[in-house]
């Protein structure tokens, strides 16, 4: 993990705490260029945390992903909060469905960067869809019953 002092008795434990988080983490400053990123974002873009300090969004993840992004980031820059889902590909090509996360750290009145949290739900979308295709082979369907209003 990158930006992350390893000064001090806690240090290395937030690092370790960071890196082992089960989702991709992290911070990019008001100009959108990249703070820190846990281990688990560097696999996912692959590249090494040293090659992304400081490179812009689109540099990371490339311009359309920048751009699709785009009304996500400013929105948090501009201090509200953003939930989404998104279709990627990693950075071996493999595509991932991902639930983004944009939070605005807010100091003194004052967006100073935005905290991200992506979380894979590719093993969710591809349950749902298989079982969206097993309902239709088997002729199946979802259905609500509402009982008709008496007038």
């Amino acid at each position: 993990m990158m930006g992350v002092s390893h000064d001090g008795p806690h240090g290395d434990l937030l690092r370790r705490l960071v890196d082992q988080l089960p989702g991709m983490v992290a911070y990019w400053d008001p100009d959108l260029r990249l703070v820190l990123a846990n281990a688990a974002y560097c696999t996912f873009v692959g590249r090494p945390a040293e090659g992304l300090h400081g490179q812009h969004f689109s540099a990371v993840l490339g311009e359309e992903v920048y751009r699709a992004n785009l009304p996500h980031l400013q929105g948090a820059l501009s201090g509200e909060p953003q939930v989404f889902e998104r279709t990627l590909s990693d950075g071996l090509g493999v595509t991932r469905h991902a639930e983004v996360s944009y939070g605005p750290d807010v100091v003194d009145g004052q967006v100073e960067g935005i905290f991200a949290l992506i979380t894979d739900v590719t093993p969710r979308v591809e349950a749902q869809r298989d079982l969206d295709e097993a309902q239709e082979l088997a002729g199946l369907a979802s259905w609500t019953f509402r009982p008709a209003e008496e007038t």
